[in-house]
């Protein structure tokens, strides 16, 4: 199934799980770096009551219906192993509505599941994580500390910031509130992100052929730097890593720049 190696990890598929949902808008909120607790709350379709038991149960999905459907995959994912990998590691808590009119609440312990009663709730869900790697102190131990561990998790949601500006993302850590992003263009998600000195000196890219899309941003010769780090690579959304495209990325400006940068 999916492997749960730590707080980052619950929180990159709940994230998913609320872009595949049609979320507009998603809250995070973690507690010492994801290991005492984390929430993430959206205002996507919901799950129905009926649906919430089988969601936490290996191998169901509601993004695929059909075989053929394996073929024309969008959603970030459909093999239906996250809910259930991450009930097994934690204390789960779910409230969850389709309507914005009724909702359901539940709680999901050790793979189990309790009884769903009644709740109040705007159309969306929110997953409540406690208690994690509990039951599994050998994998917990490994954890790092709350610092490294929120460090961890900044530098993926990063990753979200960018690939969805469409979408209105509030992050907050231990009370403080770290990010409170509107749904922006890409350029001006980036100067929020990064900084105004990125402002106005942001290139537009954007190519086709045939049946493949090139589409980004660059930022022009007045920023160079040392390190890549603030070079981040998408395909269909999905943040990738590939030395092959960063270099060719930087041999187009080799003749640009000094070597190192």
């Amino acid at each position: 199934g999916e492997v749960i190696e730590r707080p980052e990890s619950i929180i990159k598929e709940l994230i998913e799980n609320s872009i595949d949902a049609n979320a507009s808008k998603i809250e995070i909120i973690i507690e010492k770096g994801g290991i005492d607790s984390i929430i993430v709350k959206d205002n996507g379709v919901g799950i129905q009551k009926d649906e919430i038991a089988i969601a936490f149960k290996r191998h169901t999905s509601s993004k695929i219906s059909s075989i053929e459907d394996l073929d024309n995959i969008n959603t970030l994912g459909f093999r239906g192993e996250a809910l259930s990998s991450i009930s097994t590691v934690s204390h789960v808590s779910i409230s969850t509505s389709t309507d914005g009119i009724e909702s359901f609440n539940a709680d999901i312990i050790e793979g189990n599941i309790s009884k769903i009663s009644l709740g109040a709730r705007k159309r969306g869900t929110t997953i409540r994580i406690n208690n994690i790697f509990n039951s599994i102190p050998a994998r917990k131990k490994f954890l790092k500390s709350p610092n490294t561990e929120q460090n961890r998790i900044s530098k993926l949601l990063k990753n979200f910031f960018l690939s969805y500006p469409m979408i209105e993302f509030s992050y907050t850590c231990d009370n403080k509130v770290i990010y409170a992003l509107k749904a922006s263009s890409i350029d001006e998600r980036i100067e929020i992100v990064f900084g105004q000195k990125y402002k106005g000196k942001l290139i537009d890219i954007d190519s086709s052929k045939g049946e493949y899309q090139v589409k980004g941003v660059l930022a022009n010769l007045d920023i160079i730097k040392k390190n890549p780090g603030d070079q981040f690579l998408f395909i269909n959304n999905r943040s990738i890593k590939s030395k092959m495209i960063q270099g060719t990325i930087l041999r187009s400006f080799s003749s640009l720049i000094q070597r190192g940068e």
